[in-house]
């Protein structure tokens, strides 16, 4: 599959009649030339609406689904996650800083921190193996660590150390791996896990390979490997100015920062002794043992590679525009989808789902549609007698589509719109609705690759064991987490509102595109004369208010007023789909404003 798959090549390209003019107001995500209306830069197209995270946009204009990854280095994107931590937490990470809107401390992923020479951690987690960090062997050993933050909790399989090839791998070392636990309640300190480890010291071998497996006990299905957010990498060991004897020669030709140890040797008795320099000019000449020279050990560690079961996908579902429901009004759904393992959403346990239960249900919106073929359960072990495992679950999953009435009711008065009426299919094993007696932290549910934008998840007793209790035995659930492969299968862009200058006679549409087999390109037009202006209010913590809010508010609290001009009420709906480049507009004209709106459609995921 080449990188063009389904990419539009040079945007799309309108033909108008008589256009002069760029109004200011609507001049992002498209340009006029002449009598042309054209979007095709990465400028224009980021300008459109679109969820978040879905799309590539290329340098050069090219626009394409994302690709959803199944083997994937976490590293490499760590940067792109902001978490929350705890107060205690703050000088731990050199990232950290506290929002005072939000009224919490967050950290970005990356490197946590490092005990020496921090300015160069990063280099182990650029995706060059040319760049570097070396711990200062002038610096104490039990400075010698760096630690990485993922930005958010994954499901890791294996871990790669790369030293430099231009430099000494680490003599011994050790791999330590946390989900971001404290060790303890008072403390900052996170409990890490060891992952690996060398046995013996290494002066030659570059790159290792650990296998995570879990830490805690899971239901036989599972293959995500070990749950983790952070890598502790600490160098125990190291040959500091004697990585290498060298001839007198070479020693000489290093630079000065290369040049390690100069030893004299004394031989009397059999034995050799190492004597300073002075010492060693007024020995006899039959009992100088010659000068050995050394090169300085030089650690450098190169990448560190954290590969992962997948992307989960869950992440960042409200920022798409999805939502999280459940029907127990005190609790916190979207808990389980932060990437945190110390924030969890509390599953009451019920006999009873649909429209009469209280809660154990939760229903999720991705916010896109997606190629879905597993879904993993992370549970945050709490108390021995309350561990906070799974007594049962159900777990369905729906494309979107719909029907008019859904068997079993459609959830009640109280369940939003959004997840009314969808059709669903069971995606978990019967055998995972009753797990009494077996007390697992990790579920995982395979199944066939489908497309996915709904799931519900529904925390079962059918025992009726804790009926009646549901705040004393609630699933902790610190992440519901939603994999699969393949490119995006349906993505929806609309372009802004484009103002034409006045009135103007709309006469052809055309694109350029490349569109193979399985896959298809729907474009669609709206015209209208009329708009409607929508206010804003915010607050001076930029917090979105009513308009009676903001007028209560005192003067130094007030913040800004924005306008936002959508289509009025004499807007045409979209048209029909345009068939190929070079069709005429099929919506009405002349009109002064025009929509465009374009989705790439899939039934292929590769």
């Amino acid at each position: 599959m080449t990188d063009g798959h389904r990419a539009i090549k040079k945007g799309v390209l309108f033909g108008l009649f008589m256009l002069f003019g760029v109004p200011s107001a609507w001049a992002g995500g498209y340009a006029i030339e002449g009598n042309k209306v054209l979007v095709y830069s990465e400028d224009h197209w980021s300008a459109w609406k679109f969820p978040k995270g879905i799309v590539d946009i290329g340098d050069d204009g090219a626009v394409k689904p994302r690709f959803i990854r199944e083997n994937f280095n976490a590293c490499l994107n760590a940067d792109r996650f902001v978490h929350e931590i705890d107060r205690l937490q703050e000088r731990e990470f050199i990232s950290s800083w506290y929002d005072k809107d939000a009224r919490v401390y967050l950290a970005r992923g990356g490197i946590k921190n490092a005990g020496t020479n921090l300015e160069d951690a990063y280099n182990i987690i650029d995706g060059d193996d040319g760049t570097f960090w070396e711990p200062d062997l002038d610096d104490p050993p039990q400075n010698w660590w760096v630690e990485i933050d993922l930005g958010r909790l994954v499901c890791a399989k294996k871990i790669v150390v790369r030293f430099a090839e231009d430099g000494d791998p680490f003599l011994q070392f050790r791999v330590f791996t946390s989900t971001g636990e404290r060790a303890f309640e008072v403390s900052p300190a996170m409990r890490y896990i060891i992952a690996g480890e060398t046995v013996k010291p290494n002066k030659s071998q570059k790159v290792f390979e650990f296998e995570l497996s879990p830490v805690l006990q899971e239901d036989g299905n599972w293959t995500g490997g070990r749950v983790i957010q952070y890598i502790r990498i600490v160098m125990t060991d190291s040959d500091l100015d004697k990585a290498e004897m060298v001839t007198e020669e070479e020693y000489e030709a290093l630079p000065p920062q290369d040049r390690g140890a100069v030893e004299y040797i004394w031989k009397i008795a059999g034995e050799e002794r190492i004597v300073t320099e002075e010492e060693y000019e007024n020995l006899p000449r039959e009992e100088r043992g010659g000068v050995r020279y050394y090169r300085r050990e030089r650690p450098r560690l190169a990448e560190v590679e954290v590969w992962t079961a997948g992307e989960n996908i869950s992440l960042g579902l409200l920022e798409r525009g999805g939502s999280v429901f459940d029907f127990f009004k005190a609790a916190v759904p979207i808990k389980a989808f932060d990437g945190n393992y110390n924030t969890w959403w509390d599953a009451i346990r019920y006999k009873e789902t649909g429209p009469t239960a209280k809660g154990g249900m939760m229903k999720v919106d991705l916010g896109a549609l997606f190629w879905v073929n597993t879904i993993r359960i992370i549970i945050n072990k709490w108390l021995w007698y309350k561990p906070g495992e799974l007594k049962g679950y159900s777990i369905r999953v729906s494309d979107g589509t719909r029907a008019s009435e859904t068997p079993g009711g459609v959830g009640g008065p109280e369940e939003p719109e959004v997840f009314r009426n969808l059709i669903w299919e069971t995606v978990s094993p019967e055998s995972k609705q009753i797990l009494r007696g077996n007390v697992f932290f990790r579920y995982e549910d395979r199944f066939e690759q489908r497309k996915v934008r709904y799931i519900e998840f529904t925390h079962l007793d059918i025992m009726g064991i804790h009926l009646g209790l549901p705040t004393w035995e609630t699933g902790r659930v610190a992440e519901l987490m939603v994999y699969g492969e393949g490119y995006v299968p349906d993505v929806t862009m609309t372009s802004p509102l484009i103002e034409l200058g006045g009135a103007k006679n709309l006469t052809y549409i055309e694109w350029d595109a490349d569109i193979p087999p399985g896959t298809k390109i729907e474009i669609r037009t709206r015209t209208g004369d009329m708009l409607r202006e929508i206010k804003h209010y915010f607050d001076k913590s930029g917090r979105e208010v009513t308009e009676l809010e903001y007028n209560n508010l005192p003067w130094f609290m007030k913040g800004d007023i924005t306008s936002e001009f959508l289509p009025g009420p004499d807007w045409s709906g979209w048209s029909r789909i345009y068939v190929k480049p070079g069709d005429p507009i099929l919506s009405p004209s002349p009109r002064k404003y025009l929509m465009i709106q374009v989705k790439l459609l899939s039934d292929d995921p590769y």
